[in-house]
């Protein structure tokens, strides 16, 4: 079961009889390593604002369900950044994986990430969702880059880019998307 983690955004937080708990989905917090959330951002929807010391978060290993909201165990799992201040550091030198440019080691721009595929049960990014460029995704749609069997392989994430090696390029398909699937256009006839 796979998720975008744009969807995540948004969606309310439940115990497990169902009942709102008052908090809903601000931001992901993505791990600084090893492809994964580590937890999630919310914002409580009873305040008008919030700073930064007063932010609530969920570790992704405590939600039992996702779909149309985020179900987990009890109140007890939305914890303050004070008591997870490994979350803490992520939330204050987040990794915003949206728009961030991928390159090859021989600096090719390979795309730009616009969204994340993330497996709903685990909480691993299974692949990237990327813009190829204008043109491209217009006639093609974007394209994925595929993390699945990747995860041993290392790869350099800096402030606004990732470099990665040239196995991944054999990872990257078409979502088959664009005009191209819209009017059945075929390039090669």
């Amino acid at each position: 079961m796979i998720i975008r983690g744009s969807e995540l955004i948004g969606l309310e937080i439940k115990n497990k009889n169902n009942q709102y708990l008052g908090y809903s989905v601000q931001d992901i917090i993505y791990a600084r390593k090893g492809y994964y959330v580590a937890g999630l951002l919310l914002k409580c929807d009873l305040l008008k604002k919030e700073n930064l010391k007063k932010c609530k978060v969920i570790c992704f290993n405590k939600i039992i369900d996702l779909d149309n909201a985020i179900i987990t165990q009890n109140d007890k799992s939305i914890m303050t950044l004070e008591q997870r201040p490994d979350l803490k550091e992520m939330v204050e030198k987040p990794i915003k994986l949206m728009d961030f440019e991928i390159y090859t080691h021989d600096k090719e721009l390979v795309g730009v990430v616009k969204d994340t595929l993330i497996n709903k049960n685990n909480g691993r990014i299974t692949a990237l969702l990327l813009s190829q460029g204008l043109f491209t995704d217009l006639f093609e749609g974007y394209s994925l880059l595929s993390l699945e069997n990747n995860e041993n392989d290392t790869n350099c994430v800096s402030k606004d880019k990732i470099i990665i090696s040239g196995k991944y390029m054999d990872s990257i398909h078409n979502c088959g998307g664009g005009l191209k699937n819209i009017f059945s256009i075929d390039r090669d006839n």
